[in-house]
């Protein structure tokens, strides 16, 4: 689980199990990891698998993401850390 506090404001690449990805900043992070994020841009996968002919692209204001449907969060490195991609996966 990540410190929530220092992502807060972040953005966030947050991958779902269902194969839909969501770029967005972070506004905020319950206790048991789900979260909202706001300005997103969404890649909804339409037949659950990785064809980029099928993804689309959506926008939306804002998003709470239960963390039962998190396969994966991506973020930039905090100042100060030390990454190869300045990517971290944090879930």
């Amino acid at each position: 689980m990540i410190d929530a506090a220092a992502w807060l404001g972040m953005e966030l690449c947050v991958h779902t199990k269902k194969g839909d990805v969501l770029t967005g900043t972070l506004l905020a992070m319950e206790q048991n990891g789900s979260m909202i994020l706001f300005h997103v841009s969404q890649q909804v996968n339409t037949h659950g698998n990785a064809d980029l002919e099928e993804i689309l692209p959506i926008k939306r204001p804002s998003i709470y993401i239960n963390r039962s449907d998190i396969e994966r969060i991506l973020a930039p490195a905090l100042p100060g850390e030390v990454s190869r991609s300045n990517e971290n996966v944090i879930m």
